[in-house]
């Protein structure tokens, strides 16, 4: 007891590919913050010219508050092709002032006056709240891709490790969907730099904004055939849910999912259409407003995927043939105590594999039927699978009966103490568990909860089910890694508050 209780304290501790990837990200932003802070407590603002002769001393600047902010210097620059006033503005000390950019030689091509408004950030760094930059801003795009890269190369390594020690978990659903995110994300940012600005370079917060919320919304339409095609999934199977299996709630899961799903989506197309006539402040809060409210969702449609995908791959996962017990989870027995066609497909697959095992390794395993005995079955569902084993030509040596369980946690875990009391060391022991197919990945994530390495089997069922389980996965998803789901929402709204703040400086 003492052994477990140390091992499943070790495994609270944080994971180093944990750690590289928090340090990493704080060294990233760090790095950010301290080259934002050594450049950016001087401005370079330019201004086009088109007079012929342009001089220095034809800008006169008023600075309305010179304890916040200083002239360096005024330059012509001319390389060539176009003519532009340099001028250098350095910090003195937080606050605001609005400086006054007259042209003296003014003429009809060169405007008299430009008046704008500077604030000095923490960090003596000078921020233009008319055009919303500040110098260092282009490193913001490179930032980001290096976190996004680092993150991609992390759970892709993650991932794929769960996949070879067969671990199918709420966990690996959570990094497949942040893999799925990640990539989408970075790939969609590439493609609308390349083929819509055509620039890789960020010159002001505005143009962040405006990628960040056209990605987030074409990424979101991008993602609209799934969904259409999922809900239409979902809808289907549930209808034929309740004509076979009968009126439950949970039998109405997909309904209540694909009712999100497209609340979500209107919501966001909603924000996206919606013609703000208010003030620019407005206008660039409303932009934050629908970038959060369209990654979001691209998230949790790409966590959805990543169900979907998980318990495929957990259904075509290859069980080895080095198996000592086959745990049979048992499910509702007909009347007369024989086993229902999805029990029956459970038990038919458990012995076509220790069956092919046998020929192939000549090793034989022990069956371990679990169920217990509902209310209105007349023997326990283990006694239901144990007699028809028998009937199979299985020996009763061979058979391990457990019939207390009522829940499929149950299951996994009362078989776990007959294996336990059958064989000294159930860590080298080869464990494999069948069930129908759609139920494979929650057998997985039951017994890690369990602490049983296994494997799983599945049996083939109607296709009806699948749906449904699903989503019954992803629900299971979004409570199990609640707190990974907590810290993305708190760092898009701790991203959106932070250019809130700058937008109403």
């Amino acid at each position: 007891m003492k052994k477990q209780e140390s091992m499943l304290k070790a495994k609270k501790r944080p994971k180093k590919r944990t750690l590289f990837l928090v340090s990493a990200y704080v060294a990233i932003i760090a790095a950010t913050l301290i080259y934002i802070i050594s450049v950016g407590s001087v401005y370079e603002e330019k201004i086009l010219l088109w007079n012929d002769n342009p001089r220095a001393e034809d800008f006169k600047i008023e600075i309305a508050d010179e304890s916040v902010l200083s002239l360096d210097s005024v330059e012509i620059v001319d390389d060539g092709t176009e003519k532009n006033a340099k001028l250098m503005f350095k910090a003195k000390s937080l606050g605001k002032t609005d400086v006054e950019i007259i042209n003296t030689k003014d003429n009809e091509d060169d405007a008299g006056t430009i008046s704008i408004l500077f604030a000095v950030l923490p960090g003596n760094v000078v921020f233009n709240t008319y055009e919303y930059n500040f110098n260092g801003i282009h490193i913001l795009m490179p930032s980001f891709g290096a976190i996004m890269f680092l993150t991609i190369i992390v759970l892709c390594y993650s991932f794929i490790k769960k996949i070879k020690n067969h671990d199918f978990s709420y966990s690996m659903v959570s990094m497949g969907g942040g893999l799925i995110y990640c990539l989408s994300l970075i790939i969609s940012f590439i493609l609308f730099n390349i083929f819509v600005t055509e620039k890789m370079e960020i010159t002001s917060l505005y143009e962040i904004m405006a990628i960040s919320m056209t990605n987030g919304l074409e990424l979101s339409s991008a993602l609209f055939p799934f969904l259409l095609l999922f809900s239409a999934a979902i809808g289907i199977s549930n209808i034929w849910l309740v004509i076979k299996e009968g009126f439950r709630p949970v039998n109405l899961l997909g309904f209540v999912l694909g009712a999100a799903l497209s609340a979500g989506f209107a919501a966001m197309m909603l924000l996206w259409l919606s013609d703000y006539e208010g003030s620019t402040t407005d206008y660039l809060l409303s932009m934050l407003l629908t970038i959060a409210v369209s990654y979001t969702f691209c998230y949790f449609c790409e966590m959805l995927i990543s169900t979907v995908v998980c318990s495929v791959i957990a259904v075509k996962h290859k069980v080895p043939y080095n198996i000592d017990y086959i745990i049979i989870l048992g499910c509702a027995i007909r009347k007369d105590g024989t086993p229902t066609p999805i029990l029956k497909g459970r038990i038919d697959r458990a012995i076509e594999f220790e069956k092919k095992q046998y020929e192939s390794t000549g090793r034989h395993a022990y069956f371990v039927p679990s169920g217990g005995q509902g209310s209105d079955e007349v023997i326990s569902e283990a006694e239901c699978i144990k007699r028809y084993l028998i009937e199979q030509g299985i020996s009763r040596e061979r058979i391990l009966s457990e019939d207390k369980s009522v829940n499929t946690y149950q299951n996994m875990e009362f078989s776990k103490r007959v294996i336990e009391e059958h064989c000294e060391d159930i860590d080298n022991a080869g464990v494999v568990f069948s069930t129908t197919n759609y139920h494979v990945f929650r057998g997985y994530t039951i017994a890690k909860k369990v602490n049983m390495k296994v494997h799983g089997l599945s049996a083939k069922t109607k296709l009806y089910f699948f749906p449904n389980a699903f989503v019954r996965e992803f629900i299971g998803l979004l409570v199990a890694e609640k707190r990974r789901h907590i810290i993305y929402l708190l760092t898009v709204i701790s991203v959106n508050l932070a250019m809130g703040v700058l937008l109403m400086i």
